[in-house]
C-alpha cells in the first residue's frame, strides 16, 4: 500500500485518487453501522475495502474476541483459504500465539515482516506455508476503555514490513471495526436481556405454580437444558422422608434415565464440590483440560459408559437460610458451548427453583401438620400449637448490610395467628411479610399456614407489594367467601442493592403502621393503609417507600404489641414509640426483644393475653460495618 513518488504531479495525483476512495469506501462501511447492517456484513466491507485499495497484494482479516476473553474468533477474511480460516478460528490469546494471538495478549500492534523466520509462528508456520501466507501485521481492535474487542491482521504473500501510510491505515480501520463490534455487542446485549428475562419469566411463572417437588425439579431442568442447548441436564436435589431421613434423588433431561441408571450418585470431587458446597457456577470450556479432571478414585474421570461430557456447566440451588437444595448440572460433548449468557439463564432458574422449592417444602410441612391435626382431632390445641411454630422461620437468613431480629410470644392459650417472614427474591431483593390473622386455634393456625404459603408464591410473580397482598386477599376470599376469617398484614419488598441506601416497598392492609428509629427521633409510617384482607373484594391497597439509610431501624409489629392493659383495650403505642425512643442504640435482637417481654408484662393482669409478633430490620451505621 505504498505510494509511488512524485513526478511530474502524476503519481501524487493517483495517490490522491486512492486516499480519496479510501475515504468514500470509510464512509460507506459507517452509512452500513448508522443502519444497523449486520456485523459480519460491515467487517467484511471493511476487509475488501482495504484490498481493493492496496497495490501490494494485501490480504485482510478480521478476528473477533469470545465472551470469555481468551480466544479468537473468525470474524471476515473472505480472501484467505476456507481451510487457513477453519484451522485459526478458535486460536487462543497468548504472548506467542502468532501475530493476532500476540497482538490481543500485548494489546499493542504486532508486525511479523517473515513468517518463515518469526518464532512468534513456530506453531502455525505449517499452516501459513500451505495458505501461501509469507507476512502478517496485527493490531488490536481496542473499544470502550480500552477493552480488546479482537484484531485487524493484513497478510502478505511475501516477506513485507509496513510503511508509515499502512500504519496510518491500520489505525484508522481497527477504529471503525471497533465502533462496529461495540455498536453491534450493545445491540445484541440488549435483545439477548429482553430474551433472557421473559424466558426467565415464563420459567418462573412455571415453577411457582408448582407446589410438587419432584415436578419443579423437572420442570426446572427441562427448561434450563433448553435454554442452554445442552446435550443433557440433571438435577440432583436432596430430599428429607417422613423419618426425618436424608437422601438424593434426581431428575434428568435430554437423555432417558437408563442413561444414569447404573451410575452411582456424584461425590463431592474436585469438580462437583463447589456446586454441592454452594460455592458459586462452574463452567468449564473443556472439562477434560481442567486441572481438577480425573482426580478422584476409583475410576479417575467419567465412568466408563458415561455419556461423553467436554463443556460443562453447574449452579448451586440455595436457599433462603443459605443451605445448599440441590444443584444443576449440565453437559454437550463438544467444548466451548456454554457462555455467559447460558451461564447467567441458569443462575436466574437456580434461584428461581431454589424459591419454589422452598415454598413447596413449606407447603409440604403445612400440609403434613393439617394431616396430623385430623388424625388428631382430639387434641386439636397441641397439634395447632405444632402447626403455628413450624410457620415461624426457624432462622432469619443473612442479608448484606442488614441486621435482622424478630420474636414471638404465644397468646395466653398459646394458640395464635400471628406470623412473620422474611425471605429471597431474585435480584438481591428480600420479602418482608408479618401478619395476623383473625382468631385462635387450629382454624387460626390453617389459615396462617395458607396466607404464608401465598405470599411468597405471589412475591415470585409480581413487583409491587399491594399487588402481593391483593393475591393474598382473592385467596382468603376463595377459602372463605363469608369474609369472617380475615387478615392483617404488611408486605414489603426490601432491596438491597445498595448498601448505603436499603429501600423498603410497603404495603398495609388494616394493620399497625411501621415505626422508623434513628437519630432524628421515632416516626411511624402511616401512608399506604389498606382495609383488611378477606373481607372486602377490593382492600385499597398502595405502596409506600421508605429508605433507610445506615443508623435506621424500621420495627413492624402485631396488634399483641399494644393491645395492653387491665381488662381494657386501649392502644400501647405510646409505650412503644417511647420505649423505641429510649433505647435507639440498642441492637435489633436487644430491642425486640425489650418490647415483646415489655408487652408480656403489661398484659399480665388482663383478662387474656393476646399473642404477640415483632420484627427489626436495621441498618448498621457505617463505623459498627467498618468494625465488623
Amino acid at each position: 500500500m505504498e505510494a509511488p513518488e512524485a513526478t511530474d504531479g502524476g503519481p501524487v495525483a493517483a495517490s490522491d485518487a486512492r486516499l480519496l476512495a479510501l475515504l468514500r469506501g470509510q464512509k460507506d462501511v459507517f452509512e452500513l453501522i448508522a443502519r444497523r447492517a449486520p456485523l459480519g456484513t460491515v467487517l467484511e466491507a471493511l476487509v475488501r475495502l482495504v484490498e481493493e485499495h492496496s497495490d501490494t497484494g494485501a490480504i485482510a482479516s478480521i478476528l473477533l474476541l469470545d465472551e470469555d476473553g481468551v480466544r479468537l474468533v473468525h470474524g471476515a477474511a473472505p480472501s484467505l483459504p476456507a481451510s487457513y480460516n477453519e484451522a485459526i478460528d478458535g486460536t487462543g490469546v497468548g504472548p506467542a500465539v502468532g501475530s493476532c494471538g500476540t497482538a490481543a495478549y500485548r494489546r499493542a500492534p504486532v508486525i511479523v515482516t517473515d513468517i518463515a523466520t518469526d518464532p512468534l509462528w513456530d506453531d502455525y508456520r505449517d499452516l501459513a506455508e500451505e495458505a501461501g501466507l509469507a507476512a502478517c501485521w496485527s493490531v488490536p481492535i481496542l473499544g470502550t476503555g480500552g477493552v480488546v474487542l479482537g484484531t485487524f491482521a493484513i497478510y502478505h504473500r511475501h516477506p513485507a514490513a509496513p510503511a508509515d501510510g499502512d500504519r496510518d491505515v491500520l489505525d484508522a480501520f481497527q477504529q471503525a471495526a471497533a465502533l462496529a463490534i461495540e455498536g453491534d455487542r450493545a445491540q445484541t446485549a440488549l435483545l439477548r436481556e429482553k430474551d433472557r428475562a421473559e424466558a426467565l419469566h415464563r420459567v418462573g411463572q412455571a415453577i411457582a405454580s408448582r407446589l410438587d417437588l419432584a415436578e419443579i425439579v423437572q420442570l426446572a431442568t427441562d427448561a434450563a437444558t433448553e435454554l442452554t442447548r445442552a446435550s443433557f441436564g440433571a438435577f440432583f436435589y436432596n430430599v428429607v422422608d417422613p423419618a426425618g431421613e436424608s437422601y438424593m434423588l434426581y431428575a434428568l433431561s435430554g437423555v432417558p434415565r437408563e442413561a444414569f441408571a447404573r451410575f452411582p450418585m456424584p461425590r463431592n470431587t474436585a469438580i462437583f464440590a463447589p456446586t454441592f458446597n454452594g460455592e458459586g457456577i462452574v463452567r468449564l470450556h473443556d472439562v477434560l483440560e481442567d486441572p481438577r479432571y480425573g482426580r478422584n478414585a476409583p475410576h479417575h474421570g467419567m465412568p466408563e459408559g458415561h455419556l461423553p461430557v467436554r463443556s460443562y456447566l453447574a449452579a448451586p440451588v440455595v436457599a433462603s437460610d443459605g443451605g445448599v437444595a440441590g444443584g444443576l448440572f449440565f453437559g454437550h460433548p463438544e467444548p466451548g458451548r456454554f457462555d455467559a449468557e447460558h451461564e447467567q439463564l441458569v443462575a436466574g432458574i437456580a434461584a428461581q427453583a431454589a424459591v419454589a422449592i422452598e415454598n413447596a417444602r413449606l407447603y409440604a410441612e403445612a400440609q403434613r401438620e393439617i394431616e396430623a391435626r385430623n388424625r388428631a382431632f382430639a387434641d386439636r390445641d397441641r397439634v395447632a400449637r405444632v402447626l403455628q411454630e413450624s410457620l415461624l422461620p426457624t432462622a432469619l437468613p443473612v442479608i448484606p448490610g442488614i441486621e435482622l431480629a424478630a420474636r414471638y410470644r404465644a397468646c395466653s392459650d398459646g394458640i395464635g395467628g400471628d406470623f412473620y417472614d422474611v425471605f429471597a427474591l431474585p435480584g438481591d431483593r428480600w420479602g418482608v411479610v408479618i401478619g395476623d390473622v383473625c382468631g385462635k386455634g387450629a382454624e387460626a393456625a390453617s389459615l396462617t399456614a395458607l396466607a404464608r404459603h401465598t405470599v411468597r408464591t405471589a412475591a415470585m410473580l409480581h413487583a409491587q407489594p399491594a399487588q402481593v397482598l391483593r393475591v393474598l386477599n382473592e385467596a382468603l376470599l376463595e377459602h372463605d367467601p363469608t369474609g369472617s376469617r380475615f387478615c392483617t398484614a404488611i408486605f414489603g419488598l426490601l432491596d438491597a442493592s445498595d448498601h448505603a441506601r436499603i429501600t423498603l416497598t410497603l404495603a398495609r392492609a388494616g394493620h399497625p403502621p411501621p415505626i422508623v428509629s434513628n437519630a432524628q427521633g421515632v416516626m411511624p409510617v402511616r401512608a399506604g393503609g389498606g382495609r383488611v384482607l378477606g373481607a372486602f373484594a377490593d382492600p385499597d391497597l398502595a405502596d409506600e417507600v421508605v429508605t433507610l439509610t445506615p443508623g435506621d431501624t424500621i420495627l413492624l409489629h402485631t396488634d399483641g404489641l399494644t393491645d395492653v392493659g387491665h381488662d381494657s383495650d386501649v392502644l400501647g403505642a405510646e409505650w412503644v414509640q417511647a420505649t423505641l425512643d429510649r433505647h435507639r442504640s440498642d441492637s435489633p435482637g436487644q430491642l425486640v426483644d425489650r418490647l415483646a417481654d415489655g408487652a408480656v408484662a403489661l398484659q399480665a393482669t388482663a383478662a387474656g393475653r393476646d399473642d404477640i409478633a415483632v420484627l427489626a430490620i436495621a441498618v448498621p451505621p457505617l463505623a459498627a460495618r467498618r468494625a465488623a
